[in-house]
C-alpha cells in the first residue's frame, strides 16, 4: 500500500520537476554574518534555510551564500554580487540595517528580499517588495517593559546600549514608549567594539533595574555591572543565550532575565531539533535564529516554486503553521504573530516566566 507520505513526496516531485521544465533554474542568495563577532547568528540561521532546502527533491532551488560580517556595507556589496552578477531571483537577509539599505534597490530592481530574523514596522515600511517572516522586534521592547514595570515593580530603569546597530535602537525605541511617563529611564551608550563599560555603569548605580541590550560583548558589561556593585536585577534579549554571552558574562549569568522565544509545538520542534543534529553533528545554540531561517526559507522557496512571476503575491496571504508558531502576514509585508516572552536563568537552566 502507497502511503500518504509517500504520495505527498511523489506529488512535490513532479511538481518541482513540472516547474523546472518551464523556466531556468531558480536561485536563492541567503546574505548574513558567517564570521566576526555576529557569526552565531547567521551560522544558525543558514543552517536552518539549508534544513527546508532539504526537504525540497535535489536541485529544485539553488542557494547562494555571501557573509557580509553583520555589516550593512558588506550587506550592500553582497547583494549586488547576487542580483547583479548571478542573477538571484530572491533573497534572504539577516543583518537588520543590510534589509534596511538594500531596500531600495530590491524595489528598483523588482527583487523579493525576506528578512529572516526579525520582522518590525521599520521593516514593514522599508519597501513594497520587503517581507519580514521572523520574531516581531517591537515586541521584545514591551515584554521586557512590561515586565520590568509589571513584575520587577521599577520605576527608575537603566539601560546600557549598543549604538550602532539599527535592531538594538529599535528594541531600546519601542522599550521607552511602552513604559509610561510614570517611569524614569537613564540611557548609556557604547561602540560595539568597547570592552570596558565601568564609566557608563557608574552613572547607572542607582537603578530598580538594569537592562543591558547587545550582543556578545553585552556579557562583559553584565560582568562588569556586578563588580562595580550593582546588585539590582539585570536583564537582556535572547542574545544572553550565545556561549559567547554566557562565557563573558561569568558569575553575572546566573538569574539574568531575558526575552526568548518557545516553541509552542514541541514535537515539530523535537523533530527539528533531531534532523540539525543528525545534518550539523550538534544541537543548535540559538533555535530561535535556525526556526526563523527554516520558515522564512520555506515559505520564499514554496511562493518561488508555485509561480515565479506571483511569489510576492504569494508571500502577501501568507498564512500558515511554521516551526516558530502561526505565520500570518500581515498586509503590509511583516508577520507579526510571532514573540518573545520573558525568561530567567535559573541555576544554570532557562525558564520561561509566567
Amino acid at each position: 500500500m502507497v502511503t500518504t507520505k509517500l504520495i505527498n513526496i511523489v506529488c512535490l516531485t513532479l511538481f518541482v520537476l513540472s516547474a523546472c521544465t518551464q523556466k531556468d533554474q531558480i536561485s536563492v542568495g541567503w546574505i548574513g554574518p558567517l564570521s566576526a563577532d555576529y557569526a552565531l547568528v547567521g551560522r544558525e540561521n543558514l543552517r536552518g534555510v539549508q534544513l527546508a532546502l532539504d526537504e525540497l527533491p535535489a536541485g529544485a532551488i539553488q542557494l547562494l551564500v555571501e557573509d557580509d560580517q553583520y555589516d550593512e556595507t558588506e550587506t550592500l556589496s553582497a547583494y549586488q554580487k547576487l542580483v547583479g552578477t548571478q542573477d538571484a531571483d530572491a533573497l534572504l537577509l539577516v543583518t537588520y540595517g543590510g534589509v534596511l539599505s538594500t531596500a531600495p534597490l530590491a524595489d528598483a530592481e523588482q527583487k523579493i528580499i525576506v528578512s529572516s530574523v526579525d520582522t518590525s514596522d521599520e521593516i514593514a515600511k522599508a519597501g513594497e517588495n520587503i517581507f519580514g517572516i521572523g520574531i516581531y522586534d517591537e515586541g521584545i521592547g514591551y515584554a521586557l517593559a512590561d515586565f520590568t514595570t509589571q513584575k520587577l515593580n521599577a520605576t527608575k530603569i537603566g539601560v546600557l546600549y549598543n549604538n550602532v546597530d539599527p535592531f538594538v535602537l529599535l528594541v531600546l525605541d519601542s522599550f521607552k514608549n511602552r513604559v509610561g511617563e510614570n517611569t524614569t529611564v537613564l540611557t548609556e551608550a557604547y561602540q560595539p567594539e568597547d570592552r570596558d563599560f565601568r564609566s557608563q555603569l557608574a552613572k547607572l548605580k542607582k537603578v530598580d533595574a538594569l537592562l543591558i541590550i547587545g550582543f556578545d560583548e553585552a556579557g562583559l558589561a553584565a560582568k562588569q555591572a556586578r563588580e562595580v556593585g550593582i546588585t539590582t536585577p539585570l536583564l537582556g534579549i535572547d542574545t544572553v543565550l550565545s556561549e559567547g554571552y554566557k562565557t563573558n558574562a561569568a558569575d553575572a549569568y546566573e538569574g539574568m532575565y531575558f526575552t526568548s522565544w518557545t516553541p509552542s509545538d514541541k514535537e515539530k520542534t523535537k523533530q527539528f531539533v533531531k534532523q540539525y543534529k543528525s545534518k550539523f553533528g550538534e544541537e543548535p545554540q540559538q533555535l530561535l535564529f535556525a526556526a526563523t531561517g527554516y520558515d522564512a526559507a520555506k515559505q520564499l522557496f514554496l511562493a518561488l516554486l508555485e509561480n515565479r512571476a506571483t511569489a510576492k503575491k504569494q508571500l502577501s496571504s501568507l498564512h500558515t503553521k511554521g516551526l516558530t508558531g502561526e505565520l500570518s502576514m500581515s498586509p503590509d509585508g511583516i508577520v507579526r504573530s510571532v514573540e518573545e516572552k520573558m525568561h530567567q536563568i535559573q541555576m544554570g537552566q532557562v525558564v520561561e516566566l509566567s
